[in-house]
């Protein structure tokens, strides 16, 4: 990197003059320091993806030498026994909960009241020294015998690289086709455990980027200044809205009000999320973090427009998917879908269902009752085809068995049963299917679980 381009990564959107050669020195210093930041997270990130692959494919490998030196050797008794040290690792760490009756389960403050998830005693492991990490990285080499001025900016710089830096996983993390998902062999669910973690760093590193701008600033100058810069300079207006926005998705972001307002929260959340990459974009005009964003940016892209075109891949055909929703005791409701193109199911999967009709462009994840081949009983004309005949085209049911509850499901129930037929029937786009299939069930059921 040229001396130009680093001294832009520094300087930044500082209008002051450097006073004195040893202070150019310092700020000379601390730019290389911010490209070290950036160098040393991008190792972080490849040492930890690489270990966990390495991890993943030896125990791949381990299974099919197992699997071989069983076949036909039944009286083999080379993997009878467990290593003991193995055991006691996944027992006390990789599969311990965090407290010793609780495991991967919502923590409630009452039957109404969820305050979120609890994580693993790995997954917590992992995330002390990931915070610890980051607030020594904001802390390490900072001239600390520098004028206040001098200080402050380098620390401003400091946490608002981390926090463009963190944005990359926190973006790769919120996607449902997330290619480490099937490649590191890791549940979504504790992907979106670590994008809910790395979202409050971020704000919080984009918090303390802020803060320590605005202090020194009234510090040298009064509150009247602040204000002003505010809204004259568009690199601190756009920051402060970026940083404004991201406070607020914090706010609305707990799962006690993620749960209790649902729908809500998905827009909010959305219109937010963008908000704050606008913002921030724009506050890194002409430095060269603006690339890091744009790779943030481009890996959640990506994921939309895959999103997109599989949605419309297996629900657009000869025929679209519909549902029949048919109402059952107890305040549930039965939905069969009649997809458009046959998919392949295992056990323990599930999938988003969308109806424009009740949620517009919302989808809701669902475990799979049921599903089944079922025979078109009439070819392209109209014309009835023998229910019996082998060569006969297929089509692919899904069952769903959903309880009345709020928002989304209560709707779907209140139409069902105002239906006059008592059976709703409207069109539908289904995504998936998601998660790691159960291997101690058969492929042809399933219990359901309503996910969200």
């Amino acid at each position: 990197m040229s001396h130009h381009s680093v001294r832009a990564i520094e300087a930044g959107h500082s209008n002051s003059t450097m006073s004195s050669p040893n202070t150019t020195s310092i700020y000379t210093a601390a730019s290389y320091q911010n490209v070290d930041v950036e160098r040393i997270m991008a190792q972080l990130w490849a040492i930890i993806i690489g270990t966990v692959l390495t991890w993943r494919l030896l125990i791949v490998l381990f299974r099919y030498i197992r699997h071989i030196a069983c076949l036909g050797h039944d009286k083999q008794r080379l993997f009878m026994k467990t290593n003991s040290y193995y055991a006691y690792v996944k027992r006390h760490m990789v599969l311990a909960p965090f407290f010793h009756e609780r495991h991967h389960r919502e923590f409630r403050l009452s039957a109404a009241i969820n305050v979120g998830t609890l994580p693993s005693r790995l997954q917590l492991f992992f995330l002390t020294v990931y915070y610890s990490m980051n607030v020594t990285l904001c802390v390490i080499h900072l001239p600390h015998d520098a004028e206040r001025d001098v200080l402050a900016k380098i620390l401003r710089n400091r946490t608002g690289v981390l926090a463009v830096v963190n944005m990359i996983p926190l973006f790769l993390f919120a996607g449902r086709n997330n290619p480490l998902i099937w490649l590191l062999g890791i549940s979504y669910d504790t992907y979106n455990l670590l994008h809910r973690w790395l979202g409050r760093l971020v704000v919080l590193e984009a918090l303390a980027h802020t803060l320590v701008w605005t202090v020194n600033k009234v510090q040298d100058t009064s509150w009247n200044a602040v204000a002003k810069q505010m809204v004259v300079n568009p690199t601190i207006g756009t920051g402060v809205v970026g940083s404004l926005t991201l406070i607020l998705i914090l706010i609305q972001s707990p799962s006690i009000i993620r749960h209790a307002f649902y729908e809500t929260f998905l827009h909010v959340h959305f219109v937010l999320g963008i908000t704050a990459i606008v913002a921030t974009w724009m506050h890194l005009q002409n430095l060269s973090q603006q690339s890091l964003l744009g790779g943030a940016i481009g890996l959640w892209a990506m994921e939309r427009f895959y999103r997109l075109v599989m949605i419309i891949r297996n629900n657009l055909g000869r025929n679209s998917t519909q549902i029949e929703v048919s109402a059952l005791p107890g305040d549930a409701v039965m939905v069969k879908l009649h997809i458009a193109r046959p998919w392949t199911f295992k056990p323990g999967q599930h999938i988003y269902l969308y109806i424009p009709n009740i949620g517009w462009w919302t989808s809701h994840p669902f475990s799979l009752a049921w599903s089944e081949d079922e025979h078109d009983t009439h070819n392209e004309k109209g014309l009835p085809l023998d229910t019996f005949d082998a060569l006969a085209p297929r089509k692919t049911t899904m069952s769903l068995i959903i309880r009345r509850r709020t928002g989304f499901t209560e709707d779907l129930w209140n139409k069902t049963q105002s239906a006059p037929s008592g059976t709703y029937v409207t069109n539908a786009l289904v995504e998936g299917p998601y998660g790691e299939p159960l291997t101690l069930l058969n492929n042809s059921h399933v219990l359901l679980i309503y996910k969200s």
